[in-house]
């Protein structure tokens, strides 16, 4: 930064002094106001495709559609890869209407890239890196949120909503049916209408899930390609597999990289500063130097800081990697869990299948069990119900297992640090 404290009226020196603040000027970048940010701009957003989207292709326009990843990368993109304290300074002094003297100075040591600034820069690139492992944890968190919706959307497609109820019209008109049969006959119809419509709704939910997640709003749906059944499979959790898979022990991993960054930089601040100040007096022809030291004191102790914050951070990933070896291991436990409870209530929803239908058969020959075959309807309505939560609850184990053990992989969003904006994606769409 360049500082001239006192305005000055010399003809000689004038210019020179304009012509450095020019050049100074000219570095700088200019302001832009922001186009977009007024909420009737920010409510928009862009439509689905219009096709069926298989799961790679929505975890495509995820990473380079959905707001929250966009706005990871600016921020990343935001971080100064080439910070630099030094400062060319510049004083005039003015005595009695009259320069007295003009000198330039700056950190000798900063220009031929001894003491803080490498140690700044490599800080920088630390916290570039953990940035996008922010990014790259969000992102996989987001590829979880996918993948619930499309296993859910293969459990709800493999299920039987649609039962014809027993038709009692004949039994009442020849009076063989009580109040109480017709009853239950119409809670029958009424149960397997609400099943129907509760399984419309779900897959719908998980439809408006998808639209949110790739960046499009809830008037329009994302029709999904059912994955195959299985899907996904879930690999073995080794450690060294997780550490490449899991963006959150990345950014664990991120995070010592800039604690040892940070250590460098406060080793680096104990070297004193030297500045030089090179300058004229009023007469040109006697120029002068002017030489200053400065001595950190306080800096061993910010050292010695730095390194107690990198050893927590080598402790966090350690404890980071820990965790999640155990989360794997318990998530394919509660795999193994909702996949024992779905062979259950399947056996139980077939057994009551099979009941119905002898009842139903019986029935047909003798009136008086016409009531047994009824409650046995209500009962199979209610382990269709039970199903159909079984089956949802694998879905989610399934995808949380996988998602633990470190599916779908190591996360490459498209677009990179230098996404477009979000004027940009509404002008132009994704990228």
């Amino acid at each position: 930064m360049l500082a001239y404290p006192f305005a000055f009226r010399s003809s000689v020196l004038s210019p020179l002094v304009g012509l450095v603040v020019l050049g100074a000027l000219s570095a700088c970048v200019a302001y832009r106001p922001e186009p977009c940010g007024s909420p009737e701009r920010a409510v928009t957003s862009l439509a689905p495709p219009s096709e069926a989207l298989s799961f790679e292709q929505a975890l495509e326009l995820v990473a380079a559609r959905n707001p929250e990843l966009r706005a990871l990368r600016a921020r990343a993109a935001g971080i100064n890869l080439r910070p630099n304290d030094a400062a060319l300074e510049g004083n005039l002094e003015i005595d009695d209407g009259r320069v007295d003297q003009l000198t330039f100075g700056t950190d000798v040591l900063a220009l031929f890239g001894v003491g803080a600034r490498p140690a700044q820069a490599a800080l920088a690139r630390a916290l570039r890196s953990e940035a996008l492992a922010r990014h790259h944890e969000r992102a996989r968190e987001l590829a979880r949120d996918l993948a619930v919706a499309y296993s859910t959307e293969r459990e709800l497609a493999d299920l039987v909503s649609h039962v014809e109820p027993l038709d009692t019209e004949a039994y009442v008109k020849a009076g063989l049916a009580t109040a109480a049969d017709q009853q239950e006959s119409a809670s029958s119809k009424a149960g397997w209408a609400a099943e129907r419509e509760i399984v419309a709704l779900e897959r719908r939910r998980q439809r408006l899930a998808i639209a949110r997640l790739i960046g499009a709003g809830p008037e329009q749906e994302a029709t999904p390609v059912l994955p195959p059944a299985g899907w996904p499979a879930v690999p073995d959790a080794q450690a060294q597999s997780l550490l490449y898979a899991r963006a959150d022990l990345q950014r664990l991993a991120t995070a010592v990289g800039v604690a040892d960054r940070d250590l460098r930089l406060a080793v680096a601040r104990q070297i004193p500063t030297i500045g030089l100040s090179l300058g004229a007096t009023f007469d040109p022809t006697e120029p002068f130097q002017v030489l200053d030291v400065s001595l950190p004191l306080g800096a061993p102790a910010e050292a010695r800081a730095a390194e107690q914050r990198r050893g927590a951070a080598v402790l966090d990933l350690e404890a980071g990697v820990l965790a999640a070896r155990h989360e794997a291991a318990d998530r394919r436990l509660a795999l193994e869990e909702s996949e024992a409870q779905l062979r259950f209530w399947q056996g139980w929803w077939e057994a009551k299948r099979a009941l119905v239908r002898a009842a139903r058969q019986r029935t047909a020959t003798d009136a008086r069990d016409l009531t047994m075959a009824l409650h046995l309807e209500g009962e199979e309505i209610e382990s269709a119900r039970e199903l159909r939560e079984a089956r949802l609850a694998r879905a989610q184990a399934r995808v949380e297992a996988a998602v633990a053990a470190g599916w779908p992989g190591p996360f490459s969003a498209s677009g990179g640090s230098d996404a477009p904006t979000g004027c940009a994606m509404q002008a132009g769409g994704a990228r």
